[in-house]
């Protein structure tokens, strides 16, 4: 009994292991078969848990260069940040700028409307008349050249009566002497020995380019001898003859013309008289003066425009350089001659004979 009571006891032990044999078997087939699952179901996660250290290095070497990239992202939005800051700035001037051009422009336009309203006021105190109020008032040109020297020459009056002059008292200008180049430019050596006192040198071809020489002669149409006008441009050719209607000369006005070509002004006399004369020789102006060399006639012809043209045969032209005694009765006068290219004294008496014969003209060359 004992010993089946023992043998019983073995039997019971080893059926009680066999059977947590059996139930761990069971529990580990169990765990196997779920472990199975898990790992077919999740293989990324048994991936990442077979193998963390790599995985966390992996992502620290991809997170390090989206750290400097992030790093430079902010810099630059920091750098475009202080652009658009300067940019902001300049724009601030810009503005600031053009506002201060419109305030200019504003008071600049208000100062021109006020002028204009003090200049319609002025216009309307000078116009004296009620029923033209819309006549303005031309102002005052600005005096020429030739306005003062006129104004000087006719100051001079007064001073010649103030001064006391002799029978011997001699007033004479420094003018150079020439002889003239051909036998009808007269008037141009005049005029070049005029000129050259001034301090401007040129020729007597050149002066009668600038009269308007052409060099025609002239022409008989219909019974009428048709020429040019004198009193216009030169007429002639200049080396012709006056008597055989070839050449001529000019008078006056082409001559002041030619002077003020050269840069001089100057001045027409008409109808001159010797005291117009004094005056001009006394202010410093050499004047160029018509007369004869013999006188022999006087002819007519016509332009082709039908005007009269009334000249002096054998008319000349000199330059009067000075005077000699009291200017209200001078004794006689000094003039360069351009016919012999020499210097001669004529007396009152003879000055005014030649001036009679001739066409009365004269200019001064300021």
């Amino acid at each position: 009994m004992a010993k089946s009571s023992t043998t019983h006891k073995t039997n019971a032990s080893s059926r009680n292991k066999s059977k947590r044999t059996s139930v761990v078997a069971a529990a580990s087939s169990e765990h196997t078969i779920e472990k199975q699952r898990t790992t077919v179901s999740h293989p990324v996660k048994h991936s990442h848990a077979t193998s963390a250290k790599p995985a966390a290095k992996e992502i620290r070497q991809h997170q390090q260069p989206t750290a400097k990239t992030d790093g430079f992202v902010i810099h630059r939005q920091k750098k475009q940040h202080a652009n658009a800051k300067v940019w902001r700035g300049w724009i601030l001037v810009l503005l600031a700028v053009a506002g201060i051009a419109v305030i200019c422009a504003m008071v600049a336009s208000r100062l021109l409307q006020h002028g204009d309203k003090t200049t319609s006021s002025s216009d309307s105190t000078i116009s004296s008349s009620a029923s033209k109020p819309e006549v303005i008032e031309s102002l005052p040109s600005k005096p020429t050249a030739l306005s003062k020297a006129e104004e000087r020459t006719a100051s001079i009056g007064s001073s010649l009566e103030q001064t006391n002059f002799s029978s011997s008292t001699v007033v004479k200008l420094n003018v150079p002497l020439h002889k003239q180049t051909y036998g009808q430019s007269c008037e141009a050596s005049a005029l070049r020995m005029a000129l050259e006192y001034r301090g401007i040198k040129t020729t007597d071809m050149a002066i009668l380019e600038q009269m308007g020489y052409d060099g025609v002669v002239a022409k008989t149409i219909n019974g009428k001898t048709i020429w040019t006008d004198p009193h216009k441009q030169y007429v002639g050719d200049r080396d012709g003859d006056q008597q055989k209607l070839t050449g001529y000369g000019v008078f006056a006005e082409p001559t002041a013309a030619a002077s003020e070509k050269n840069g001089r002004a100057a001045e027409v006399k008409n109808d001159v008289q010797t005291d117009w004369i004094v005056r001009q020789l006394y202010a410093g102006n050499p004047v160029i003066l018509w007369g004869v060399s013999v006188k022999i006639s006087d002819t007519v012809w016509y332009t082709e425009a039908g005007e009269t043209v009334n000249a002096p045969l054998r008319t000349h032209t000199r330059l009067v350089i000075g005077f000699k005694g009291d200017p209200n009765n001078p004794a006689g006068f000094y003039l360069n001659d351009p016919a012999t290219g020499t210097e001669k004294y004529w007396t009152t008496a003879a000055l005014k004979t030649d001036i009679s014969k001739g066409i009365k003209q004269a200019v001064a060359v300021y």
